[in-house]
């Protein structure tokens, strides 16, 4: 994994619980697309007044541009074994904290998220 932090140590305020989950499952996420094989990229910055980006980018598949749309939506799911709930959960709990996530990605090359929070 390589980590890229180029953000001061500045604190989010929210709730810890929440917000580790939601990372979790982003971490976790790609790290299924990529299986033994790939390459996890974490990063922070600092932009605008007072909001933090964390970059989450893998190097598995990428995500088809037809789920791109309904990737955060509850029960949408194209694992076999998924409940479609993880990525509507990081998505609620990313806007309970008042801030976003959003998705890129490129077939065969990958996906970023990228979760935008305020800081203190």
């Amino acid at each position: 994994m390589q980590k890229d932090f180029h953000a001061a140590n500045d604190r989010v305020r929210g709730d810890e619980s929440q917000l580790q989950q939601a990372f979790m499952n982003l971490l976790l996420n790609a790290a299924e697309a990529m299986g033994n094989h790939g390459q996890l990229w974490v990063a922070t910055e600092l932009f605008g007044e007072r909001r933090l980006k964390i970059f989450i980018r893998d190097t598995g598949p990428g995500i088809a541009t037809e789920n791109l749309t309904r990737l955060f939506e509850p029960f949408f799911t194209t694992k076999r074994h998924g409940t479609g709930l993880g990525l509507a959960i990081c998505q609620r709990v990313a806007e309970e904290h008042l801030g976003g996530i959003e998705v890129q990605s490129e077939l065969g090359h990958g996906s970023t998220f990228i979760i935008t929070l305020p800081v203190e």
